[in-house]
């Protein structure tokens, strides 16, 4: 019979203190001025994030919203944004629809600011050109996805927090079959926990390779073990 549990460390919630910062020191820092410094001279009105898959996009714009009791706002048309103060988007991509309405705030509410996720570099985007112009006079900087070394240390932190640590075979097979952003890594993590709590196990090489056939459909064939 298999043993179901509550899960009994869940993940704490988005903050600045437990963004894994590894080589994005400067946006971090660049970031925390443009929301809290209210007197800095080239503070702006927009700042955009950009980067990969898993480098902590979210992570941020879910911190900025924490420390200042806000909330991520929707870019769905019918949803309302404040016309003063911060308006937070987690949004990768810039429709048209939505790259129409952040330059009409952006011109109607002079008090309003910006801080916007994307995937790609502005320069990249295939953007309307008043909007690009505007958000390039305002801050953009890049997430840089983490060192290997930085990695292993979030890997060893989470697992410690949960009260186990992963043995070198395990995280060698997981680096070699599994994507090696951060977010990814986590919930392979998070999946093992439950995983091992459910079958009063260890966590070895052939319980995550379990884990990893019933979680990836793009995995053909696991090597044997």
């Amino acid at each position: 019979m298999q043993q179901l549990l509550l899960p009994l460390t869940p993940p704490p919630a988005a903050n600045f203190d437990n963004f894994i910062t590894g080589d994005n020191a400067a946006t971090l820092a660049a970031l925390k001025l443009f929301l809290f410094d209210s007197t800095s001279p080239n503070r702006g009105r927009s700042f955009v994030l950009w980067g990969g898959v898993g480098v902590g996009k979210s992570h941020l714009l879910h911190a900025a919203a924490t420390a200042l009791l806000s909330s991520i706002n929707s870019p769905d048309e019918s949803a309302e944004w404040p016309s003063e103060g911060l308006i937070l988007l987690d949004t990768n991509t810039l429709s048209e629809q939505l790259a129409n309405r952040i330059f009409l705030h952006f011109n109607e509410y002079p008090d309003s600011r910006f801080v916007i996720s994307l995937h790609q570099a502005l320069p990249a985007l295939t953007l309307r050109e008043d909007l690009k112009t505007r958000l390039l006079m305002g801050n953009h900087y890049p997430l840089m996805p983490l060192r290997e070394e930085a990695v292993m240390a979030a890997i060893d932190t989470e697992t410690l927090r949960r009260g186990f640590l992963l043995s070198k075979e395990v995280v060698s097979y997981l680096f070699r079959h599994w994507q090696r952003d951060i977010r990814s890594l986590l919930a392979v993590i998070d999946g093992l926990d439950e995983m091992s709590l459910e079958k009063q196990s260890h966590i070895t090489v052939p319980l995550l390779k379990k884990w990893l056939e019933q979680k990836s459909t793009s995995v053909q064939t696991l090597p044997a073990v």
